[in-house]
Order: structure tokens, then sequence, then C-alpha cells
């Protein structure tokens, strides 16, 4: 989908690590898209900028917190004057507490469901009237398994993704028939170069390719609308389930 000024379509991707998020970037600037990455962050925004830069469709680092209500607004005001409304928001921040329950600070509790679910709201909330105004979007939600089963010792990382799934679904319900796709991918398993990565030891074969996985995005963006998906689980051959 074209933005309403009628240039490339215009991808937000929310969490911009040397992951997933940069795999984002990458590929959806090369398939054509205007791509703006947003991160507190500046170090691998403005790597991806550099890296970037030949391309023939932009991309464009913002810098915005983004459990803050004001800075996603203006961010989001900033984007939008820049290139138009977005097309398309991958909410892909996130972040990965293993901790025994007793051990966990309210401040960690916290600062998890701030960035997972808080984050998801405010960038979704600053999104969806540019998207209502073109006629439709497509919003993408990280999830994990634990967002559909707590395990022991991820109180904190379950809670902040049941939460965020719950939104998903709230979200695909209403705004669904107006037009915006919204997704929830469960991401089961250790994604190579993630976070998560420096926390489990894996090897590689039994981790998830960040590129795969946007990949997968890239054709859940594509989908026809007689025919979404609202929820996808991605996971390695290997990885029990």
């Amino acid at each position: 989908m074209a933005s309403a000024s009628g240039s490339a379509p215009l991808a937000v991707i929310s969490g911009i690590g040397t992951g997933l998020g940069s795999s984002l970037c990458r590929r959806l600037s090369r398939e054509g898209f205007a791509v703006a990455g947003l991160a507190r962050s500046e170090t691998q925004g403005r790597r991806l900028e550099h890296e970037l830069s030949g391309n023939a469709t932009a991309f464009r680092f913002y810098a915005c917190d983004i459990t803050d209500e004001a800075s996603v607004s203006a961010t989001v005001s900033q984007l939008s004057e820049d290139w138009g409304p977005p097309s398309v928001l991958v909410h892909n921040a996130g972040q990965l507490l293993i901790k025994p329950f007793v051990e966990v600070t309210a401040a960690e509790f916290e600062a998890m469901w701030r960035v997972t679910a808080l984050g998801a709201m405010l960038t979704a909330k600053a999104v969806i009237p540019g998207m209502k105004a073109q006629g439709g979007g497509t919003i993408i939600f990280t999830g994990a398994t634990a967002g559909i089963r707590g395990g022991a010792r991820f109180s904190a990382f379950a809670s902040a993704k049941f939460a965020l799934r719950g939104l998903a679904q709230s979200l695909a319900r209403e705004h669904g028939p107006l037009g915006i796709h919204v997704v929830h991918a469960v991401l089961d398993g250790i994604m190579w170069g993630g976070i998560s990565r420096g926390l489990v030891d894996a090897p590689r074969e039994a981790c998830i390719e960040p590129d795969a996985v946007a990949e997968a995005y890239l054709q859940l963006i594509r989908q026809d609308k007689s025919a979404w998906t609202h929820e996808i689980d991605l996971r390695p051959s290997v990885e029990n389930f």
C-alpha cells in the first residue's frame, strides 16, 4: 500500500537491535518500503542508516522512548510529516528476564510490561489514525510462546507477553473491519543474534534465523484481506512443542 503522498509506503519498526529488528529494516527496505526505525539507543540506528544509505528507498532512525506517550506521539508526527502516514507497524521492542519469581523486583516487572505491552499500545494508537485515513494497513506484534504458556522463572516476561497477545486480539477485532490487519506472531525459540541469544546457550541450527522471520512478516504484510492470518507461530524444526 502506498502512502497518502504517493511515495514509497512507510514501515515503522519499534525495536531495531542486532537481531530481528535489523533484519526487518533490511528486508522491507529492499522490498521498496521507506523504513523508520525507533529505539532509545542510537548506536544500531546510526549503523543501519549508514548500511542502508545506498538503497533505493530510505531508512531513517528516530530516537524514541516507546514507553513515553509524548515521545511516541511526537516521533510518529515527525515521521508522518517526513514521509506520510505509516502503512506498516511492527512492534518488535522487548526485554527478556529469566529469574525466580521471588527475586523479581517490582521495577523489573513493570519495566518488562512497559516495553512489551505499553509500548505496543502507544505505538499502535499513534499510527492507527493514519492507517484509517489511508484505508488500511498492517500491525504486527512480535510475541513469544510465553504469551500462551507461562513457564517457571518467566513470570515477568510471560505476564507482559500475555498482555501483548490480548491487545492484539482486541485490536484485530476492532480494526480489522476498517482494513487494518493486526497480527500476533508467536516466536517459539531462541532468536539467533537477538537479546535472548546472550542469555541462553544454543547452537545456530537450533535457533530462529532473524532473516527468515523477516521474510515471514513480509508475507503477512502482503496477504489479501480475504485470507488474513491473525496469529502465526514460527519455530526451528528441532524445537519441542
